[in-house]
């Protein structure tokens, strides 16, 4: 038998709290309730758009997404230890630290099983972070100067747009989609290795080339609103995991200034694109960065 705690939160008579959704959010909250400490839940807690400023007390083991975003939060401490849904997502808070990061049961401080978001905070670098992120990393508009701490693999796509990274060091090996727009890098030396997707560096005044950039492509290489002088380090491939469902076309998007200093034949002479080759003032990328 399970009893109704309120509207929204149901306990079974044994004291776990399985199968449902905890939802928490816009309820002007400044605390977590403390009953909700120590349990194991089988399914979403959903506690964003409050004034929380800690996550003391909550679920130390959701096995279901994790929303604390739109808060007032600076630290992660307090959350749930062990997380295993398809999203923990931090966002729009005041977070200046990963530390109190989360990860899987099954291995303890090294992986997380779902996608982490914490764009829009005011993170400085990724330390507190796990090894392993089995989904997206979304780091998009922070103050990130280093991306030391960083997860090695990422599963998905590792979004580190609108920072201020003058470099791409201690980033991750192993991605499908790499967007570094809207910062201060000067060399794409650090970058993945492997980058299965497409390949995003929009928007960086101080990049003049592109070495560094992996050796093969999968998807795009988009590089509009970059004052190139050379193209050394272009990937020999761009295209080679094509997909249109993903939007990989192997296209090689470039700053429309750049098209009598490079013209498309002399482009494709150092690289085998698969797509167009595309002279472009302005870009988005569908993230806003």
């Amino acid at each position: 038998m399970r009893k109704i705690i309120n509207d929204d939160i149901i306990q079974d008579e044994d004291g776990e709290y399985g199968d449902i959704s905890i939802q928490l959010s816009d309820l002007a909250l400044k605390q977590l309730p403390d009953f909700l400490s120590d349990i194991d839940l089988i399914g979403a807690f959903a506690c964003y758009d409050n004034s929380l400023t800690s996550l003391v007390n909550s679920p130390k083991n959701v096995r279901g997404d994790f929303l604390c975003n739109k808060n007032q939060l600076t630290t992660l401490k307090g959350g749930p230890v062990f997380m295993s849904g398809n999203i923990y997502d931090c966002s729009e808070n005041f977070l200046t630290s990963l530390e109190g990061f989360p990860s899987s049961v099954e291995d303890p401080g090294n992986r997380l099983n779902a996608s982490f978001m914490c764009a829009r905070n005011s993170l400085t670098d990724l330390q507190g972070c796990v090894k392993i992120i089995k989904g997206n990393f979304n780091c998009s508009s922070n103050e990130l100067t280093s991306l030391k701490g960083s997860p090695v693999t990422v599963y998905g796509d590792f979004l580190i747009g609108g920072n201020k990274l003058k470099s791409l060091a201690d980033g991750p090996k192993s991605v499908i989609d790499y967007n570094c727009n809207n910062n201060l890098i000067t060399s794409l030396e650090g970058c993945p290795e492997d980058v299965s997707g497409n390949f995003y560096c929009h928007n960086n005044p101080l990049l003049k080339n592109l070495i560094g950039c992996p050796e093969t492509l999968g998807g795009n290489l988009h590089c509009t609103l970059v004052d190139l002088t050379s193209l050394e380090g272009i990937p020999k491939v761009i295209g080679t995991n094509l997909d249109r469902y993903w939007q990989r076309f192997g296209d090689f998007y470039l700053d429309e200034t750049l098209k009598d200093r490079f013209p498309e034949e002399y482009i494709r002479s150092l690289s085998d694109i698969k797509g167009r080759v595309m002279y472009k003032k302005v870009w988005t990328d569908g993230h806003g960065h």
